[in-house]
Order: structure tokens, then C-alpha cells, then sequence
């Protein structure tokens, strides 16, 4: 399903396409196939959405036999993303490496050099971000967290620069003190919730998932609405509630080292196809995680990333909230 319930985008993906293929690569002479170990890079430590996707990949591919090289899945932590951009850059066999990147890291690479430094191979879903708060916090909706924060500083935990980008979103369009606390994870972030260290949290359905489940968490508002779900029954979003400029989602893709050559894109273009295409990754990574599938193409999600995740971010690179 390419971005269901959004034929606009889709006719300004398909343009650009027709303007300017940004996928020129092809198979020329044979066929790339991996013959040894394939390493799937989660730019974070266990316990976050990086992970939960990492190992949905690695499982379905196994489950589907759409390869039968052996499967590795390295965790990365460390700079936003940048110590496994770095570490997936340095692997001798890039063909063989993929990296479960998100908006966040597009937004860490550009920050950092200008350019996308990995190579775009598919979007494999996306996520609602979400407000959490700890279930014995005495916060019940996003008023009683903004009127705290008119009144002290209120910690919110944050794993990535896209989540810090939401704590000053918080800060810019409700006048609170929230400041923004940095994990290595996900987590990490729950844990320090539960602890008492933190005040709430930004984590998307994914990362949330078992501490509601679990009557630990409770979310309180959404920069996007969210799919039918019985842990989401009535989580507003900021639209609803009245703010402007803070409806945004988390695009979740697959990419490979900067190195990475035509032909092997081109494989793993196509094993990603049927990977989303399976009713394994739907039932055991989409429906359980409470995602929505919205797979594209390497040419569909380069252009994707053009159109829309770019523009984005050189909004926020203007307006300093984040350095």
C-alpha cells in the first residue's frame, strides 16, 4: 500500500518521478545475491522501535526464506544515530548491510553533513509520535502538563534529535517549561519514567505499546492520529486540541551503507517488496505495533524523501530549535 488515504502525495511522488528518476541504478552484468552474513544496523540500544523493526526484518525474511544468508542484527547506540551511520559506512561488504533508518536519522545526517550519507532503499511504515507520561502521574491530559510547565520545569525523555524537536514544539507553542532529557533508547526512556526520573516521554506506539498494555504508561496526546487500536481508544491529537504546526509522523525506511552498489539495491529493493507484502510482517510487526503500512519503492521513497522529509527539516534547521 503506498501511502493509503493520500492520493496527493502519490500524484506528486509519481511527478517527480517522471521529471527526474532519482533511482538510475539497474542489473547489467548479472546479479547481486548475498553469500554470507547480512547485518541489519539498529542505530540505538534494545528496547525501541529501531530494534522492533530490526527484528520483525530479520524474522520475516527468515520465516518467508526470501534469503537464506544468515542474519545479524548489531545494535549501534550513541549520537543520535551517528556512531551506527558511521559503523554501517565502515563494513567492508556494504552490499550485505542494511540499516533501519527513520526520520530522525535523515534528520541527524543532514545536520551533520548536508547529505544523506546512507543510500534509500524502501519506506517500510509509519508512525504516530506520541506524549506518554507515567500511569501514577498526577497528569491526565496535555492542559494539566502544560499549566506544570507554566510553573516548573517539566523533563521529558527524548532518544533522537526528531523527539527533542517535539519537546521544543511543546515548548514553542505553549509558553511551558519543558526541557528536553537525552536517552541512549526507548528503553531507557520507559525506565525512567517509571522511576520517577522523568515526567513523561515522547515514544510512538511501537516503543509504547507494552507499558500501556501493561498499566504503566498512559499517552495523553498525538502529533497524528492513530489506527483503531483498544490501547488507543481516545488519545487526542495537538489538532484536535487546538494547536497548529505539530501534525507530523514518523516515516520508517530501510537503507544501506553509503557505498552500496545499483544491483544490490535493486535485490534488497525487491526483497523489502515481499517482505511487506507477507502476511507475516503484518501480523507479527504492523498489526501488533500498531503501525500502518505504507511500503514505497526505492524510487518512490527517494522521492518521498525529497518532496517531503527534506523540506521538513530545512524548516527546523531555520528555526534553531534544534542544534
Amino acid at each position: 500500500m503506498i501511502i493509503s488515504c493520500n492520493k496527493v502525495v502519490l500524484f506528486f511522488i509519481q511527478f517527480c518521478l517522471l521529471l527526474s528518476p532519482l533511482h538510475a541504478g539497474g542489473v547489467s552484468e548479472g546479479e547481486f545475491a548475498p553469500d554470507s552474513k547480512v547485518e541489519i544496523v539498529v542505530p540505538a540500544s534494545t528496547g525501541g522501535g529501531s530494534e522492533i523493526i530490526a527484528r520483525a526484518l530479520a524474522e520475516t525474511m527468515q520465516k518467508t526464506q526470501v534469503i537464506h544468508a544468515p542474519i545479524v542484527v548489531e545494535y549501534k547506540p550513541g549520537g543520535s544515530g551517528a556512531a551506527a551511520i558511521s559503523y554501517a559506512n565502515s563494513r567492508a561488504h556494504s552490499d550485505q548491510v542494511l540499516f533501519v533508518a527513520n526520520t530522525s536519522h535523515i534528520l541527524r545526517m543532514m545536520f551533520d553533513t548536508g547529505s544523506l550519507t546512507l543510500t534509500p532503499i524502501a519506506r517500510m511504515a509509519v508512525d504516530p509520535i506520541l506524549v506518554v507520561v507515567p500511569a501514577e502521574s498526577p497528569f491526565h491530559s496535555l492542559a494539566e502538563l502544560v499549566s506544570a510547565a507554566q510553573e516548573r520545569r517539566v523533563f521529558i525523555g527524548t532518544a533522537d534529535t526528531l523527539d527533542r524537536y517535539c519537546v521544543e514544539l511543546l515548548r514553542k507553542h505553549t509558553s511551558g517549561d519543558f526541557r528536553s532529557i537525552y536517552y541512549n533508547g526507548a528503553g531507557y526512556i520507559v525506565t525512567g519514567m517509571t522511576h520517577g526520573q522523568l515526567d513523561g516521554g515522547i515514544l510512538n506506539p511501537s516503543e509504547a505499546r507494552e507499558g500501556i498494555a501493561t498499566g504503566e504508561l498512559r499517552p495523553i496526546v498525538a502529533f497524528s492520529k492513530l489506527g483503531d487500536s483498544d490501547l488507543f481508544p481516545s488519545v487526542p491529537t495537538f489538532e484536535d486540541l487546538g494547536y497548529d504546526g505539530m501534525r507530523f509522523q514518523l516515516s520508517r525506511y530501510v537503507m544501506g551503507p553509503a557505498g552500496m552498489g545499483d544491483q544490490a539495491v535493486d535485490y534488497w529493493n525487491g526483497v523489502l517488496q515481499q517482505v511487506a507484502n507477507s502476511k507475516e510482517w503484518m501480523s507479527s510487526y504492523l498489526v501488533q505495533n500498531r503501525l500502518v503500512g505504507a511500503y514505497l519503492g526505492t524510487d518512490e521513497a527517494r522521492a518521498y524523501i525529497e518532496l517531503f522529509e527534506l523540506p521538513r527539516i530545512a524548516d527546523i534547521k531555520e528555526s534553531s530549535l534544534v542544534q
